[in-house]
């Protein structure tokens, strides 16, 4: 998935309840449109040509070439790009380079530093990125997307014009049923007993366990989405 971050929201009270969520998520776009535009406004002041610099990179894991980069997965240090066929993993010490057999898609790290990666034919893959030899393995199970709550699979399958998500512990009960008439490969992500999904132009947060669901309409249909902190990344 292409990451590149065309919108921001704030995400207030995670945990609240539905109406007090979704109130809290349209405050925060006026909010954050009004700073976007107030850090324009700075950034026309201070950035004067006799202030401009050249910007080169501080360390060695902050350049690497890349040709056709589909997503990036951080955490603790360690770092992975996947570009086109490739994945490059960075320990803290170096640039290690895998290379797949077909396009890999989407990354994420589990908190044992192991590598969950699925490429372009619907495949997962898990890579243990501390051993001295990179090799993937397949962890057999095929999907449109995922996402990780500790070892645990979060997935989106999509057959012919329906797509739900899945609990990798109960495979044979969707956890959601997405609308039939989406074309969009719904995002999930985990954190804090919360899974986040989208469905087409709707941003929603499942409360795991419960019933409790909260959704926002963006108004356009989403490709991908992080999180930091309180804010959700979306483009």
């Amino acid at each position: 998935m292409k990451r590149f971050f065309t919108g921001i929201l704030t995400i207030l009270c995670a945990g609240a309840l539905l109406t007090g969520a979704c109130t809290g998520l349209r405050e925060a776009k006026t909010a954050f449109a009004a700073q976007t535009d107030a850090a324009a406004d700075t950034a026309e002041k201070t950035l004067t040509k006799d202030e401009l610099s050249l910007l080169v990179p501080g360390s060695y894991e902050q350049y690497l070439p890349l040709s056709g980069a589909n997503g990036i997965a951080l955490r603790d240090g360690y770092i992975a790009a996947a570009d086109g066929q490739g994945v490059y993993v960075y320990d803290g010490a170096r640039y290690r380079l895998y290379e797949h057999n077909s396009e890999v898609v989407q990354l994420e790290w589990n908190e044992a530093h192991k590598l969950y990666f699925l490429d372009e034919n619907g495949a997962l893959y898990t890579m243990d990125c501390t051993a001295d030899t990179l090799v993937a393995e397949d962890y057999g199970l095929s999907c449109s997307s995922f996402t990780l709550a500790d070892d645990t699979v979060y997935y989106a399958m999509s057959v012919t014009n329906t797509t739900n998500i899945f609990d990798e512990r109960a495979p044979e009960n969707p956890i959601k049923k997405l609308s039939s008439s989406v074309t969009t490969v719904p995002c999930l992500l985990y954190e804090h007993g919360l899974l986040y999904y989208t469905d087409g132009q709707y941003f929603n947060t499942l409360h795991l366990g419960t019933d409790m669901q909260s959704t926002v309409d963006l108004g356009t249909d989403i490709y991908d989405i992080a999180l930091s902190g309180n804010n959700l990344y979306y483009t």
